[in-house]
């Protein structure tokens, strides 16, 4: 992506160059909602989701961030669901027990640790209503790509390889502020800086989309649109084509 390219440009030893590579549409399992645990009584609420595992830093991932900003948009059982998905708890307790705590008594949020297969995981993005990533920095977003070919509309922060495929017509992007990195385990040095995405916009953003489902259908559509316009298998092999010959 070009966020990640910036990293090899700043070494200065070589030229960089972008190769944008096609993201496949995923295979759903056709799971229906209700089969999934913490979707089991969702019924017809307007589900939020988070998707992520403990092991690629939780506080990048920044699922804290999401459950203020749903406490701060929605009262206790209001009508919107958020559901915490996560891998390797277990690997993670600490961090897994302070999402319990930041959760509190509010019944309306699930947290959800469960490995599913490729094509279950699939099935249970695409039957979430929206899908939320206020992630404080992400090499590519893959999990944001995928929910975007599903049609399912992403709020997401504005910020790293996300951008590559997400625009504010495809998505709704949350501004940011450039902070030290704090919390980021030994995966990131001491001067490393990140993204602290607006909880209050994100909040904000969140009331909207529940409230309107044509606002969330007509971002699904545009999600989707946005992935049939990226570079073909064809573009991309015929660019590493070009890079091998340069080699």
């Amino acid at each position: 992506t070009t966020f990640t390219a910036r990293a090899f440009q700043e070494l200065d030893r070589a030229p960089v160059r972008v190769v944008p590579f096609p993201i496949p549409e995923p295979v759903s399992s056709g799971r229906r909602r209700s089969t999934f645990a913490p979707l089991a009584d969702a019924d017809d609420r307007f589900v939020f989701g988070v998707v992520f595992d403990h092991l690629s830093v939780t506080e990048r991932k920044n699922p804290r961030g999401v459950i203020r900003a749903f406490k701060q948009a929605f009262t206790p059982n209001e009508g919107p669901v958020l559901v915490i998905k996560t891998l390797n708890a277990g690997l993670r307790w600490v961090e897994h027990e302070q999402l319990n705590a930041e959760i509190g008594d509010r019944d309306d949020i699930r947290l959800w640790d469960h490995h599913l297969p490729i094509a279950d995981h699939h099935a249970f993005i695409e039957s979430l209503d929206c899908l939320v990533s206020l992630h404080r920095s992400e090499g590519l977003g893959l999990h944001l790509a995928e929910a975007m070919w599903q049609a399912v509309p992403v709020i997401a922060s504005r910020y790293s390889g996300n951008l590559d495929f997400m625009n504010d017509e495809s998505s709704v992007l949350i501004d940011v502020e450039m902070v030290r990195v704090a919390d980021g385990l030994s995966a990131y040095p001491p001067t490393a800086r990140w993204a602290e995405p607006d909880l209050d916009q994100a909040a904000s953003a969140m009331v909207a989309m529940a409230g309107d489902p044509r606002t969330a259908t007509t971002v699904g559509l545009a999600g989707r649109d946005k992935m049939l316009q990226q570079t073909t298998p064809a573009e991309f092999a015929a660019d590493v084509g070009r890079l091998l010959e340069l080699g």
